[in-house]
């Protein structure tokens, strides 16, 4: 807090009782932390049930459901002109729409096999040598994926705690202007309580001063006395003002804001694996997906795509 100035030589006529702070505005409550949607055409990694029919067996069909995880590059929108899927066990490795992904995985099953579109036309190859060399140009897809879904989790959990965090930030400030204003209130209290003493010691300085006609010594008395209740007043405002700051609830309000930050920059940490594993399975789609298209072209022009 500033030092107090000087007292004067006289005491003053007249002091003002300070006025009570405002306090202050809670931190509003984040929100809480929500699944970012990413673009309609995106490397993604989703888990998708469908109804899978794992063939015909003596003219009867069986269907189950089953949640498969989906690798690739899928259209949440319209369908694209073209598209593949490439079933393998419970994974799916896919270029096209999710209506792609489903009827693939109900007329597949659990392959391995490719089954393709091309406009309305639908194809499936089962070739052992056409379908590894796909699942080659696929391999490492599936723990790159699962390396995203983990990061992704450990975010979702850190999103939960900052949550929290912030609500118990938005109760502490709020909690925090009311003590504000209380301690302010008693310190007004003690000013008003001071600068009344004051008056009373001037007025008794004054009265000495006319009946001692000359007498200074009781006038300097009654001075003294005058800037001391003045320097009293100034005291209880400064302890009212250091024990604002240094209560409690701003040190647990500094704890908190410390917290945040250190699952801010862990955020910030996870964010930066995220873009990388992000890279490492564009890449991998990428050149899985041009390894398809010949895959595609080969089983065309050998009669092995077989035409639903």
């Amino acid at each position: 807090p500033p030092k107090a100035p000087k007292a004067p030589p006289a005491p003053p006529s007249a002091a003002r009782v300070p006025a009570v702070p405002v306090a202050p505005v809670p931190p509003a409550e984040p929100a809480d932390v929500e699944a970012l949607s990413g673009p309609d055409d995106a490397d993604v990694a989703v888990d998708v049930d469908v109804d899978v029919d794992p063939g015909i067996d003596g003219g009867r069909s069986t269907s189950r459901n089953s949640s498969i995880t989906t690798y690739g590059r899928l259209d949440l929108g319209t369908s694209p002109p073209q598209a593949f899927v490439l079933v393998d066990g419970d994974s799916t490795f896919a270029n096209g729409g999710i209506d792609d992904v489903t009827l693939a995985r109900k007329q597949l099953g659990k392959g391995p096999a490719l089954w393709f579109r091309q406009g309305s036309e639908r194809y499936i190859v089962r070739d052992p040598m056409l379908i590894q060399s796909l699942q080659r140009a696929y391999a490492g897809a599936s723990d790159l994926g699962q390396q995203q879904s983990a990061l992704g989790r450990q975010q979702s959990a850190l999103g939960r705690q900052q949550s929290a965090l912030g609500k118990q930030m938005g109760e502490m400030g709020r909690l925090q202007g009311e003590e504000a204003r209380r301690i302010a209130l008693v310190a007004v209290e003690a000013a008003r309580s001071a600068m009344s003493a004051h008056d009373i010691n001037r007025e008794a300085a004054a009265e000495a001063a006319k009946a001692a006609r000359g007498a200074t010594s009781d006038a300097a008395v009654a001075r003294e006395a005058a800037r001391e209740a003045a320097t009293e007043a100034r005291r209880a405002m400064q302890e009212a003002r250091s024990q604002a700051a240094q209560s409690s609830r701003t040190r647990d309000m500094n704890r908190l804001a410390s917290q945040q930050a250190e699952l801010a920059n862990r955020q910030a940490a996870l964010g930066s694996q995220q873009a990388a594993l992000g890279e490492r399975q564009a890449q991998v789609h990428a050149r899985a997906a041009q390894q398809a298209q010949l895959v595609i072209a080969r089983a065309l022009a050998s009669g092995k795509a077989e035409r639903l």
